[in-house]
C-alpha cells in the first residue's frame, strides 16, 4: 500500500513557534523587555498567554481514534512526556553536581529533587525549572482522556461541550482557590501540581472547543477579528488597572477569578490568527521548523543555552576583554545576566536578544546531535531483514 503524507498544519506550527519564542524571551533579564523582543508586547503581554498555547494545541490535535486503543494512548504520552522529563533530570542532577564541585552554588542534588519534585514542583535542580509544565500537561491530557472513556464522548458534540464547561469551571475554581498570592516560589506539593492543571484543563478546552465548535466558522474579516480582540483587551487593562498577567507556574491569579482565563484565550486567539496570516509564506522555513519541532528540548535545555552563552562572556571578562562581568552571581544566581556597561539602560534589554538566540539555539544543537546519535545507535541494533 502507498505510504499516506500526513497533512502538516502550518498554522499551529507557527503558533508553537510563537509560544516558545515568547517563553524563552520572559526569561531572559527577568522578563524586563522579554528579551530584546517586542510585538505589542505592552499591550498584550505575553505572560498572560504563552505556557497556556501548549494545553490549546494539545486539545486542538486530540485524536477520538485513541479511545479505541487506551492502551496506546498513555503508552505515547508515558514515552512522549513522563520518560524524557526524568531521563533530563538524571541528567541535570548530575550537571549540578559537577557545577556544585566546581563552586557553582544553583540547585541542590538530593532524592526529592530528583524523584519527587520533577511532578510536584520542577524547581529543585534549577537548571531544567521549565519542565514544571510537563507533569500538569500530562496530567490534563490523561484525565481528559479517562473522562472521556467515562462519558463516552467520541464524536458526539453535545458531550464535548459538556466536558468544555466542566473544564472551564476547573479553570475558574483554581483560580479562586489560589488567589492573587498562589503558593510560594519553588513550592513542591501535590496542590502545585493539581493547581497547574485547573488552569491547564480550560486551556485544553479552549483547543477542543475551536477544532470541533469555531475553526470551521472562523471567517470574520481581519479587521472585525482584531477589533473585537483589541476592545477586549483595552477593556481589561482598564478593569485591572494595567496589570493583565499573571504567574501560571505558582499560580498567582492577581487578575481574579475570570479574567486569567480570558487573558488566555485572548493572546491565543491574536497569535493564532497572526500564524494563520504568515503561515503560508513559511511553509518552506527550515528556521520554522527547527523551532517548532523542537519546543520540548527548548524548553527543558534554554537555561544551559543561556548558562553556555554566559560562560563565553565570563572567559572574555578572565581576559579583560569586557567588564562587569559579575563572577559571584555567574556562579550562585540562575537569573544574572551580563550587559554591557557602555548600553543605555533603557536599550539594556535589547541585548537580551542575544541570550533568546542562545537559549533557542544550543537546545536545538542538543536535539539534533541526540537525534544523529539515537539513530546511529538504533541502527546498529536493528535486527537485519
Amino acid at each position: 500500500m502507498a505510504h499516506q503524507e500526513r497533512t502538516v498544519n502550518y498554522t499551529m506550527k507557527v503558533l508553537f513557534a510563537f509560544g516558545i519564542t515568547f517563553i524563552v524571551a520572559g526569561h531572559v533579564l527577568a522578563g524586563n523587555g522579554v528579551g530584546g523582543i517586542s510585538f505589542g508586547f505592552n499591550f498584550l503581554p505575553p505572560a498572560g498567554f504563552h505556557v497556556a498555547i501548549f494545553p490549546f494545541v494539545a486539545g486542538y490535535f486530540y485524536k477520538t481514534a485513541y479511545e479505541s486503543n487506551p492502551a496506546l494512548f498513555f503508552k505515547k504520552k508515558l514515552l512522549r512526556l513522563i520518560v524524557p522529563l526524568y531521563l533530563l533530570t538524571f541528567v541535570y542532577a548530575g550537571i549540578t553536581l559537577c557545577l556544585n564541585a566546581l563552586g557553582f552554588s544553583i540547585g541542590e542534588v538530593n532524592l526529592y529533587n530528583v524523584l519527587l519534585d520533577p511532578l510536584l514542583g520542577g524547581h529543585g535542580l534549577q537548571w531544567n525549572l521549565c519542565l514544571w509544565f510537563v507533569a500538569p500537561f500530562f496530567l490534563v491530557q490523561v484525565l481528559d482522556f479517562c473522562l472521556r472513556l467515562l462519558l463516552r464522548v467520541g464524536e458526539s458534540r453535545a458531550k464535548e461541550l459538556v466536558l468544555i464547561c466542566l473544564y472551564l469551571v476547573v479553570g475558574v475554581v483554581t483560580t479562586s482557590l489560589c488567589g492573587t498570592s498562589g503558593f510560594e516560589e519553588n513550592s513542591s506539593s501535590i496542590f502545585v501540581l493539581l493547581a497547574r492543571t485547573g488552569f491547564f484543563a480550560p486551556c485544553f478546552a479552549f483547543g477542543r472547543a475551536y477544532r470541533v465548535f469555531l475553526e470551521a466558522r472562523d471567517t470574520a474579516p481581519n479587521w472585525l477579528y482584531f477589533g473585537v480582540i483589541i476592545a477586549i483587551q483595552l477593556a481589561i487593562i482598564c478593569i485591572t488597572d494595567g496589570k493583565t498577567t499573571y504567574l501560571v507556574s505558582w499560580c498567582g491569579f492577581y487578575t481574579g477569578r475570570i479574567l486569567p482565563l480570558v487573558s488566555a484565550a485572548i493572546g491565543i486567539a491574536f497569535w493564532l490568527h497572526i500564524s494563520a496570516i504568515v503561515a503560508p509564506g513559511l511553509q518552506n522555513s527550515k528556521t520554522l521548523r527547527l523551532i517548532s519541532d523542537n519546543t520540548f528540548s527548548i524548553m527543558a535545555h534554554q537555561f544551559m543555552g543561556f548558562f553556555a552563552l554566559k560562560c563565553i562572556f565570563a572567559g572574555l571578562a578572565a581576559a579583560g576583554l569586557i567588564s562587569g562581568f559579575d563572577f559571584g552571581a555567574f556562579q550562585s544566581d540562575l537569573w544574572y545576566y551580563w550587559v554591557p556597561e557602555n548600553i543605555a539602560t533603557s536599550m539594556q534589554a535589547g541585548f537580551g536578544i542575544v541570550y533568546v538566540l542562545a537559549g533557542i539555539g544550543l537546545p536545538i544543537a542538543i536535539h539534533t546531535i541526540w537525534a544523529k546519535m539515537y539513530g546511529h545507535i538504533k541502527n546498529a541494533f536493528k535486527q537485519p531483514e
